[in-house]
């Protein structure tokens, strides 16, 4: 049968267990598979292991048997569970799976061996003694080569009704192999693939959220160990990408030799990055360490220069051996560190502890999975992604203890200089006791010299902040606390509304009657301004010639028409005598709020109100616009 094109990337996902402890105990007192006889019969289950039913035959190293060879021979086939895992094994391996499909409709199903790292898969079904259809794969091939387009090697199947087919598939790889073998029909298979592309979406866009966010730290603290730990969470991304296959399928899907290196580059890199972080986070690198402490980290410089050397050089199977045992000494070692940086009382060591230890038990759980030691499920298949995230959110949690602990340091050691200060000043006025006796009234008088000036200052700085004809806030006041108040409005995602006063025709006004009269005619409507927005957090300031603006923080759109409104009316109201005979005095306000996401929108809400304010103009003055 030809090739099926199928586009929509994810993995197979187990059961979801639930403690690890559960899982041992199954694993100890659960039966082995019993070998049932005669073909699996296919079910409606979404996922059916063929449990029982695989056989597997060591072909030895040299692969030179092909499938008719593998067809007429019949000694030799052994059992096989549903998760095969033999390590790393230089063989060549042929797996034997009969199904039948024993309804009256021909059955469609997909294949799938589920392990992104394998060299050569080779698939076919057989039908009375012969090949009806065959699938090469691998991760030595094109990703585009593949039948189903995903990161394990899937491939479509189909029965008629009432027909036993037996499968073949031969396997072989340089690295560790693993041969998880299920069956599913499409629609299970795409509905876990899209669960499992969810979790992989998540876990990817939190570690780009962290690696941003921790970038721009760098960027703006300039810490070495800040920059260190961002290559880390690059390269260990990086890493997962590689490890999970999403790297071959979506990132370098024609790059066949780099993707057979790509895992021993980026844990390579992973780890001297994340050594480097150590050495700089824990101080390592300092002289007031031991000399065992030196001696361990030269060690540790001889280790990594080992595996970027069998990065670059060695053959896949040995640089995969000393990456990873690098690796997981690594590990260790950086666990160790941690402990000793904790005993000599670095309190942010608590937080370095716990991440190594999630990663470190992250990869134990992989590994114990990929040995069968632990079941294959959604937790065990994610257990280096769930400890890579607790690793970079913990490492993160670290970084801010340091932080923390370096302010305190400096707090503390700002004190003891404080107090040596405050001891030598105590000297010297014990000394010079009878010079400050002789200039006691000097430093009176300049003291109460010193006393008014500052009074005159807060007097002036008060006049430079209030408009001297309403009395009002003047316009440079108003920016400075609109300033507090968008921030403080941000922190805790509070509403702030701003209203913009606009006395109608005010020119005409004051070309008829007179400047003095127009200012009679400001510092009234300020005072009914003012008047009318009576909270004591509401800031009421003239913005500039005839424009008065109103600040109301801790109030919505609502609120603040509502206070609009009653400053139009009350205006409106209001009896301005000119020459003894009232003048009518209208407004035009236009109103804007925000629910800041940003602390730098406060012009941005300026020009929101005054937008509404020209609308309420345009639209014949005396009313209240807002904004949308």
């Amino acid at each position: 049968m030809s090739p099926t094109r199928l586009v929509f990337p994810a993995r197979h996902q187990g059961r979801l267990y639930g403690l690890l402890t559960a899982w041992l105990i199954l694993l100890v007192l659960a039966p082995a598979h019993a070998r049932e006889e005669g073909p699996l019969i296919l079910d409606d289950a979404a996922g059916q292991p063929p449990s029982g039913h695989l056989e597997r035959l060591n072909a030895g190293p040299g692969g030179k048997l092909t499938i008719q060879d593998v067809m007429a021979r019949q000694k030799g086939w052994e059992p096989a569970s549903d998760h095969v895992n033999l390590g790393l094994s230089p063989d060549h391996w042929w797996f034997r799976l009969p199904v039948r499909n024993a309804t009256r409709e021909p059955a469609q199903r997909l294949l799938e061996v589920g392990y992104p790292s394998l060299d050569r898969v080779d698939i076919y079904a057989v039908d009375d003694g012969e090949v009806v259809s065959s699938f090469k794969m691998g991760d030595h091939q094109p990703f585009s080569e593949r039948p189903v387009s995903h990161r394990f090697f899937v491939a479509p199947l189909e029965w008629p009704a009432n027909t036993t087919r037996t499968f073949y598939i031969h396997v072989h790889s340089t690295g560790p192999l693993q041969v998880p073998v299920e069956l599913w029909t499409y629609d299970a298979f795409f509905t876990h693939s899209l669960l499992q592309q969810t979790v992989a979406a998540l876990f990817f866009g939190a570690m780009l959220i962290m690696g941003l966010y921790n970038f721009f730290i760098f960027l703006g603290i300039r810490e070495r160990a800040h920059g260190y730990y961002v290559l880390h969470l690059l390269t260990l991304v990086m890493f997962v990408l590689s490890v999970t296959g999403y790297g071959f399928q979506y990132f370098w899907p024609d790059a066949v030799e780099w993707n057979e290196r790509s895992i021993g580059v980026f844990l390579t890199l992973a780890v001297v990055f994340g050594m480097l972080f150590t050495r700089d986070f824990l101080h390592l690198g300092t002289r007031h360490h031991t000399r065992l402490v030196q001696l361990g980290l030269y060690g540790l410089y001889a280790l990594l220069i080992l595996m970027v050397l069998a990065m670059l050089l060695a053959p896949y199977t040995l640089m995969l051996i000393t990456v990873v045992a690098g690796a997981n000494f690594a590990c260790v070692a950086a666990f160790g560190a941690g402990i000793y940086t904790w005993w000599r009382g670095e309190q942010s060591a608590r937080f370095y502890l716990l991440a190594w230890g999630a990663l470190l038990a992250g990869g134990l759980v992989l590994a114990a999975s990929r040995f069968s030691i632990l079941p294959r499920n959604l937790f065990t298949e994610n257990a280096v992604q769930i400890g890579a995230t607790l690793l970079v959110s913990l490492l993160s949690l670290a970084m801010a203890e340091r932080i923390n602990e370096e302010r305190r340091r400096r707090a503390h050691a700002q004190r003891q200089a404080l107090d040596q200060e405050r001891a030598a000043r105590l000297a010297r006025e014990e000394a010079l006791e009878t010079q400050r006796q002789a200039n006691a009234m000097l430093e009176q008088r300049v003291e109460e010299r010193t006393r008014e000036l500052a009074e005159a200052n807060r007097q002036l700085e008060t006049m430079s902040l209030t408009d001297a004809l309403t009395q009002l806030h003047n316009r440079r006041s108003f920016d400075e606390i609109m300033a507090v108040e968008y921030n403080r409005c941000y922190r805790y995602q509070h509403a702030l509304s701003l209203i913009f006063v606009d006395i109608d025709h005010f020119k005409d006004f004051n070309d008829r009657h007179g400047h003095q009269v127009g200012d009679t005619c400001l510092q009234g409507v300020g005072r009914v301004i003012a008047r009318s927005a009576c909270r004591d957090a509401d800031v009421t300031a003239r913005y500039g010639g005839e424009e008065f603006c109103v600040l109301l923080p801790e109030t919505d759109r609502d609120g603040a028409r509502e206070v609009a409104e009653r400053v139009r009316r009350n205006v409106e109201q209001e009896r301005f005598l000119v020459g003894g005979r009232q003048e009518p005095v209208t407004v035009s306000l236009g109103v804007a709020c925000h629910y800041p996401d940003t602390p730098e929108g406060a012009h941005q809400l300026l020009q929101e109100a005054d937008r509404a304010l020209y609308e309420s103009k345009q639209n014949g003055r005396n009313q209240v616009t807002c904004t949308a």
